[in-house]
């Protein structure tokens, strides 16, 4: 069978790439095992047909490599498996390489795995499922009238910056009062930081199509 690995894909692990080969090519069995659970596992998770079993590990690489983070004498592992299906990659670092670690590693996989199935069919049937059987989600509830509010305060990709946003979005165009009342409420808000408060009340005044959005970026 074809695989399923597309002619673009990328190298998850970038340079470090070369380090890994086919856990089929160093354990046989094992890797036959570890695929085969993980096949049954993750079809009856995600509702898929019984009948794909054969097809299952055609969509995943199921990799190895020494686990370069540890010194080279542990011989500790890293276990990697690459889901064509869904295009998500899951590492297993420090694996001492015993099957019954690697199998409860994998049933994990396979609970991600149809989770990330199911989150798919969100936009339609995915690749295994019978169109004629599959159904659209149910439309979320409408929201009433009012402003709604988002707060973020994280660092991205962990750099040491942070990024503070606040987001109010109205189902109809705020007056000027509506605005003036929703800032004065962040103010009373612990949670949402003093200057990201300053901002959206510098700005309040030109608020006039439904949407206040703040973002300041810098060094926490």
């Amino acid at each position: 069978m074809p695989s399923w690995r597309p002619a673009g894909a990328s190298d998850p692990d970038g340079q470090d790439e070369w380090r890994f080969g086919p856990l089929a090519d160093q354990s046989p069995a094992l890797a036959d095992a570890l695929l085969d659970h993980y096949a049954r596992r993750w079809l009856d998770l995600a509702h898929l047909p019984e009948r794909r079993l054969p097809e299952v590990p055609d969509t995943v690489d199921l990799v190895v490599a020494p686990d370069w983070s540890e010194p080279e004498a542990s011989g500790l592992l890293t276990l990697r498996l690459r889901s064509w299906y869904t295009g998500s990659t899951y590492w297993m670092p420090g694996w001492d390489g015993t099957p019954e670690d690697a199998e409860r590693w994998i049933d994990g996989v396979a609970e991600l795995e149809a989770g990330n199935v199911d989150d798919e069919r969100e936009y339609g049937p995915t690749e295994w499922d019978d169109p004629a059987e599959w159904t659209p989600p149910p439309a979320p509830p409408s929201r009433p009238p009012g402003f709604h509010g988002v707060i973020e305060d994280h660092d991205p990709g962990h750099s040491g910056a942070r990024l503070n946003a606040v987001k109010i979005e109205s189902a109809r165009e705020p007056s000027a009062q509506d605005v003036a009342l929703t800032v004065d409420r962040l103010t009373d808000s612990p949670e949402i930081p003093p200057e990201v408060v300053s901002e959206a009340s510098a700005r309040r005044a030109r608020i006039t199509k439904g949407l206040l959005r703040v973002a300041l970026a810098g060094a926490p």
